[in-house]
C-alpha cells in the first residue's frame, strides 16, 4: 500500500483516489472483520462500501485545490460522491520594459536594503526615447529601510536630472509605498519631509511625471540598487560602466523581452 500511494499521481483527483483507496479499503475491512468476530456484528459488503465512501469524502474535504479535473475525474468523485473543489484559476499579465515617447526622457530608479533596515543602496538609469543611456548611478546609504533608500534614490536620481538640464522626465520606479505618497502629495515619514520638499520642488521644475512599474520592467535599475547594497558608490555617463550583466539587461529590455507575472 506505501508503494502505491508513493506511485499515486496525487496532482490530480484520480491520482489521489487511487493512491488512498487501498489504505481506506484494507482498514475497513480490518474493522468489519474485528466486529464480526469480536462482537458478532453481520459481516456486510454493501456497509463496508458505504463506509469506505463516507471515509474517502471525509478525507477529501482537508486536500487542497486540485489544478486540473479531467472528465474520468469528475465520474470517479460523482460516483464516491466526493465534493468537487472548483479549479484556482491562474490570472497572469504581460510585463516588459516601454520605450519611452519622443522628446521625452525615462528615468527607471530603484532602492531597497538587503535586510529591513540593514546595508542599503540606489540605482539610477536614464535613457533617451532613442533608448541611448544618459547617465545612472550606483549609490550606497549606509544602515536604511528599503523605503527610506526608494526615496533617497528618487532624490539622487531627479538631482542629476536637474544638473544635465533634462525635461519631460518619465520616472518609473517599482515602490508602491513612495507612488502612493507621490499621488496624496504627503510623505508619511517626518525625518523624510526635507527630502520630500525637495523631491516636489525638483518634479515641478523638470516636469516630471511618475508611473509605477513591475519589478520585471524595472531590472535595471533593481541591479544598480543591489550593486549599492554591496557597498559601491558609482556615477557613470553614457555606458562607461563597465558591466557585461548590466549590458546584457539593457539589451534585454530594448529587445522587448516579455515576463509572465502572476496576479
Amino acid at each position: 500500500m506505501a508503494f502505491r500511494w508513493r506511485r499515486a499521481a496525487k496532482q490530480n483527483p484520480a491520482g489521489w483516489i487511487h493512491g488512498v483507496m487501498p489504505i481506506v479499503i484494507s482498514w475497513c475491512l480490518w474493522k468489519a472483520r474485528c466486529s464480526a468476530r469480536m462482537e458478532g456484528v453481520l459481516f456486510q459488503v454493501m456497509s463496508i462500501i458505504q463506509h469506505v465512501k463516507i471515509m474517502i469524502k471525509n478525507i477529501s474535504c482537508n486536500v487542497n485545490k486540485f489544478q486540473a479535473i479531467k472528465k474520468t475525474d469528475l465520474l470517479v468523485m460523482k460516483g464516491l460522491n466526493i465534493p468537487i473543489v472548483p479549479i484556482k484559476n491562474i490570472q497572469v499579465t504581460f510585463v516588459k520594459w516601454e520605450w519611452p515617447r519622443r522628446g521625452m526622457v525615462k528615468l527607471n530608479v530603484d532602492g531597497g536594503a538587503r535586510l529591513n533596515p540593514r546595508e542599503a543602496g540606489g540605482g539610477a538609469f536614464i535613457q533617451d526615447y532613442k533608448g541611448k543611456c544618459i547617465a545612472g548611478f550606483v549609490h550606497h546609504y549606509r544602515v536604511a529601510t528599503n523605503t527610506v533608500a526608494e526615496c533617497c534614490a528618487l532624490l539622487d536620481s531627479l538631482r542629476i536630472c536637474k544638473n544635465l538640464r533634462l525635461h519631460n522626465v518619465l520616472v518609473k520606479l517599482d515602490s508602491l509605498v513612495i507612488m502612493s505618497w507621490l499621488a496624496s502629495r504627503i510623505c508619511r515619514l517626518w525625518f523624510l519631509w526635507n527630502f520630500w520638499e525637495e523631491i516636489k520642488e525638483i518634479s515641478m521644475e523638470i516636469n516630471a511625471r511618475f508611473r509605477h512599474v513591475f519589478r520585471e520592467a524595472n531590472m535595471v535599475a533593481d541591479f544598480l540598487a543591489k550593486k549599492g547594497t554591496m557597498g559601491d558608490n558609482t556615477n557613470f555617463v553614457g555606458l562607461d560602466f563597465e558591466c557585461t550583466r548590466l549590458s546584457g539587461l539593457i539589451r534585454m529590455d530594448r529587445l522587448g523581452l516579455v515576463f509572465i507575472r502572476e496576479k
